[in-house]
């Protein structure tokens, strides 16, 4: 079989940056699909199955129905890379039958069958280790990192928290090397979502000093990128950052240091919201609101927690 050379779709191709956590009713981004289809395109001379995989991508998918769709479709390309990759020894292609089965672990959580979602990812995360570890592949060390946390989520929510824990600590470590000794800058986004992700789980375990670290080394980062590199579109993530960063100070005692982490949060979510029309970020908003007046309030009852809270309530209704 003569296999043809491979390239990544164009920018005008691939959509903006993905959202900072795993959103149930989306299954994949956009620009990975592109990837994953366009590579079946050239290899299969599969127009239709472009279509299908792309496609119902361009809007978040909502439906069960289409979500089963779009499963069905995924299934199709790990089928296809299965076929061309193990049967027919397309070597080159491993990195995207990987890809296909981390994607089709995505839909399976989608539609609540996180069991097999394991199984999916476990074979894309088998795969991706063996590129990097014995081929020192560096292009999938990021999907790597990917898996493995969305792996550890799946974990999470099955109750499996110390095996979710330990894939987050393996993400953690991948991105560790890759931007903090490899200097691989464009690794560092998704290495500020895995701290956050970890800050997360170890906040959940009462583990809030640990937790308040990952939240300190991922807010450095997220700042970095928004005001030096000018990456806009991380705004929220910092402010997700900066909101459980004050979860996290208030469950040690020190509230005054959790105000000032929700109030950079609130000015974020509130510049969002209010100046940019950014709608869907009101929770967020509101909820970083009533974090801050909470504490107001049992430090002051008779100060203006009771207002703030207003506030944060009228947000959500």
């Amino acid at each position: 079989m003569k296999l043809k050379k491979l390239k990544w779709p164009s920018k005008k191709n691939r959509s903006a940056a993905p959202g900072h956590l795993r959103k149930p009713s989306r299954i994949m981004d956009y620009d990975e699909a592109v990837t994953v289809a366009t590579c079946l395109r050239e290899q299969e001379g599969r127009d239709e199955l472009f279509n299908d995989l792309v496609t119902p991508l361009k809007d978040r998918v909502k439906t069960p129905g289409e979500l089963a769709e779009a499963l069905a479709n995924h299934e199709k390309a790990v089928a296809i890379y299965t076929r061309v990759v193990e049967r027919e020894g397309a070597v080159p292609l491993t990195k995207f039958l990987a890809i296909s089965l981390n994607v089709r672990g995505n839909a399976l959580v989608a539609l609540g069958k996180l069991p097999e979602a394991l199984a999916s990812y476990a074979k894309a995360i088998a795969i991706y280790t063996r590129l990097v570890d014995q081929q020192g592949r560096e292009d999938v060390a990021d999907n790597l990192g990917i898996s493995l946390n969305n792996r550890g989520l799946t974990l999470w929510d099955l109750g499996k928290h110390a095996e979710a824990i330990a894939d987050y600590d393996k993400a953690v470590a991948i991105y560790t090397r890759w931007v903090e000794e490899e200097g691989r800058e464009y690794l560092a986004k998704n290495f500020a979502r895995s701290l956050h992700i970890r800050g997360k789980a170890l906040s959940a375990l009462g583990k809030s000093a640990e937790a308040l670290a990952d939240y300190d080394k991922a807010i450095a980062i997220y700042t970095r990128l928004v005001e030096r590199d000018h990456c806009t579109y991380l705004r929220n993530g910092l402010a997700m950052s900066l909101n459980n960063r004050g979860n996290a100070l208030r469950d040690l005692g020190k509230h005054a240091e959790a105000i000032a982490s929700y109030d950079k949060a609130v000015a974020i979510y509130t510049r969002l919201v209010e100046e940019e029309g950014r709608e869907h970020l009101v929770n967020h908003l509101a909820l970083s609101l009533r974090n801050r007046a909470e504490i107001h309030l049992w430090q002051s009852p008779q100060d203006l927690a009771p207002s703030r809270l207003r506030k944060a309530v009228a947000l959500v209704h």
